[in-house]
C-alpha cells in the first residue's frame, strides 16, 4: 500500500500470492479491459470501475460503438533529471493526451482523484480529452481524475508513437509541445 492505491498484479503466480498497490477507496475492479489500437501497436487498459464509474462506463460505451474523431495530438519526452532532487517536472511534461472525440459528453471528472503514477490513464478535468502518464507526476497532487492503467508491453508503444513533428505553445505560463499531425486510434472492448 503506498500513496492511497491499491492495484491487484501477479496474483495468479503462486498459489495463495496476492500482490496489491492501494489506489483509493473499492480496490475491486472488472477484468475488462479497453484496447487503443494505432498504426504502431496497441495499447491496453484496465479499467478502474469501482474507483471510477461514471467516467469507465462512458468508455466503455464508446468502445462498444467504436467511436470517431480519436486520436493522440500531444506527446512529450521524460525529460532528463525528471523529479530529482531539484524537483523538476518540465517541459517536456511526460505524457502522451488524446480525445475521445465528439461522440462523448464532456466530463467533470471528479472520481478518483489521486497521484499519478507512471502508466495511469486519466480525464483533463471539464473535457473530453485523457493523457497517459510517462513518468510519475507527484507535481499534480490530485487534480486529475485516474481512471484506468496501461498494461502489459502497452508503455512501450506508447513510448514508440512519434514525438515529432511537433510545435510549442506557450499560454503565459507553460510551454507544452503539440503534435503537427495528430496519430487517429480506435477504441475496443478487450479481456484479461
Amino acid at each position: 500500500m503506498a500513496n492511497g492505491r491499491v492495484v491487484k498484479e501477479r496474483n495468479d503466480a503462486f498459489i495463495g500470492y496476492r500482490e496489491e498497490r492501494d489506489i483509493g477507496k473499492g480496490a475491486e475492479r472488472a477484468p475488462e479491459r479497453i484496447v487503443l489500437t494505432t498504426a504502431t501497436g496497441t495499447i491496453k487498459l484496465r479499467l478502474f470501475h469501482d474507483q471510477a464509474p461514471s467516467i469507465c462506463a462512458v468508455v466503455r460505451a464508446l468502445a462498444q460503438s467504436g467511436g470517431t474523431n480519436l486520436n493522440f495530438y500531444r506527446h512529450e519526452h521524460v525529460p532528463q533529471n525528471w523529479g530529482q532532487t531539484t524537483g523538476f517536472f518540465g517541459p517536456p511534461y511526460a505524457l502522451l493526451q488524446g480525445t475521445l472525440g465528439e461522440s462523448v459528453e464532456t466530463m467533470m471528472g471528479d472520481e478518483n482523484k489521486v497521484p499519478i503514477r507512471q502508466g495511469d490513464v486519466a480525464l483533463i478535468p471539464d473535457t473530453r480529452d485523457f493523457f497517459i502518464a510517462t513518468a510519475e507526476h507527484p507535481e499534480w497532487g490530485n487534480a486529475h481524475a485516474v481512471w484506468a492503467e496501461v498494461t502489459g508491453d502497452g508503455l512501450s508503444t506508447v513510448k514508440a508513437l512519434p514525438f515529432e513533428p511537433s510545435f510549442t505553445r506557450f499560454d503565459g505560463t507553460y510551454t507544452t509541445t503539440w503534435l503537427n499531425n495528430s496519430i487517429p486510434f480506435q477504441i475496443s472492448l478487450g479481456s484479461e
